[in-house]
């Protein structure tokens, strides 16, 4: 079954194109360096052009050092120099920091939906045609390691009567347990409360709802393996679900 992500507006990530992001990216590049962001503060609170005369007097660095830093600020086009007399004068331009400002917005916006969504508890469901091995292990795992607001649910599509006993030895070893005491069955219900939904084996047969995650995992059926295999299968499983824990709840 094929992974459902969410959809993004068509506005909601939009980037300059062509030279205007070369130039966004070059006027990055040049005010990395803490000096040249430290003129470019002090000529934006001045809101008037400033002589470089002035500048000498309030960044203590020497002329030529200055010179060649307010020289690599108007070739990125974030200051526009102006000859009064035989005095230089810098203003800031408009357009790249415009830019500039737009991209940095839409990044914070970003970062704090983002934290919103982090912040908001999620749900991940584990479903397997049994659950009375893979999803099992795989909700042990999670239940394991996962932060704070996540929720672990597991089920299966045709429950079996019990849980596999070699899956049952392997997890113990690791001092784990399995997640439901005995195999539950998968329902519509369980799936609409749940954010993400992680299928092994039974993706065809798991009620599909908009808005959900789904990813289907191609993880060997421990239903008639030995315990060494069932222990390649949980160390398999494992690495998994540290992967998507890290995607759906990064610390």
């Amino acid at each position: 079954m094929n992974s459902h992500p969410s959809l993004c507006a068509e506005d909601c990530c939009s980037l300059p194109h062509g030279s205007d992001i070369d130039a966004t990216a070059t006027a990055l590049r040049v005010l990395g360096d803490p000096v040249r962001l430290r003129i470019v503060t002090y000529i934006a609170a001045a809101q008037s052009p400033i002589c470089i005369c002035s500048m000498l007097q309030t960044f203590n660095v020497s002329q030529p050092t200055l010179s060649q830093h307010l020289k690599k600020l108007v070739q990125a086009k974030i200051l526009r120099r102006t000859m009064r007399n035989t005095s230089a004068y810098y203003t800031l331009e408009s357009a790249v920091l415009t830019e500039l400002g737009d991209i940095l917005a839409q990044w914070g916006a970003a970062a704090a939906h983002t934290a919103a969504s982090i912040a908001a508890p999620i749900t991940i469901l584990f479903a397997c045609r049994q659950n009375a091995g893979r999803s099992q292990i795989a909700a042990a795992i999670a239940r394991s390691i996962a932060p704070t607001g996540v929720t672990i649910l597991c089920a299966g599509t045709t429950p079996a009567k019990e849980i596999h006993p070699t899956v049952r030895t392997a997890l113990a070893e690791l001092g784990l347990e399995p997640a439901n005491p005995t195999p539950q069955k998968l329902t519509p219900e369980t799936v609409a409360e749940s954010d993400w939904v992680i299928t092994m084996g039974c993706g065809e047969t798991c009620p599909i709802f908009l808005g959900k995650h789904y990813e289907d995992w191609e993880v060997a059926d421990p239903a008639e393996a030995d315990l060494p295999q069932v222990r390649t299968i949980i160390a398999d499983i494992r690495t998994r679900v540290e992967q998507l824990l890290r995607t759906v709840a990064p610390q």
